[in-house]
């Protein structure tokens, strides 16, 4: 896998975007088997082996960090990054509003979904500090929060891009893009990872 690239996206605050997504409006994403394996490859591979247990959020990210803000264009991204527009394209059209996750996940620890209403109830106030430690009160083993985006594809399915967030605190958190190829033998293999955000003060 080659190194991750930081992005020319500006960085974002993480607890934002946890309190930013409208959850009771978001439809049922609809994952099929393909998206979902593409999804697993791209958790297993961001959890460290010492982690145990982990929260995911039920809703996906849509374009919650900007990545097409400031009128980017797919061809824009595409020569930025060096991957296939066609990915973008799709990316961008699957991600226009949030969804809710209802498939199950094949992840090589445990996990527990997380509902929009849990993590507003978390974090209830505009104090980050006090909503991160009811979070870890309440999830005392959890190496942090996922948030995922649906998955853009190739147009024969050989190639394919997520968003992804990890989440652990105030300062502590990133977000990027993972651009995946698929090996016959292998399965679905992380190829470039771009860092869009790291989570600052």
């Amino acid at each position: 896998m080659r190194p991750a690239r930081r992005s020319t996206c500006p960085s974002w605050v993480a607890i934002v975007c946890l309190i930013s997504i409208p959850w009771v409006s978001a439809c049922h994403a609809e994952i099929d088997a393909v998206e979902l394996s593409v999804l697993n490859a791209v958790m297993a591979h961001g959890l460290d082996a010492s982690y145990k247990f982990v929260t995911i959020a039920e809703t996906t990210t849509g374009d919650s960090a900007g990545i097409f803000a400031k009128n980017r264009s797919p061809e824009t991204l595409a020569d930025l990054w060096q991957i296939p527009t066609a990915l973008l394209v799709d990316w961008r059209d699957k991600n226009l509003t949030p969804e809710t996750i209802v498939e199950t996940f094949e992840l090589p620890i445990n996990y527990q979904m997380l509902s929009g209403e849990h993590l507003t109830e978390i974090f209830v106030d505009e104090d980050a500090y006090a909503g991160w430690r009811r979070y870890y009160e309440r999830f005392q083993d959890s190496a942090g929060i996922l948030r995922i985006s649906r998955v853009g594809f190739d147009s024969n399915q050989s190639a394919a891009l997520v968003y992804m967030e990890h989440q652990c605190g105030l300062e502590c958190g990133q977000g990027r893009v993972v651009y995946l190829t698929y090996d016959p033998k292998e399965g679905w293999q992380p190829l470039l990872s771009i860092i869009v955000w790291i989570a600052e003060i």
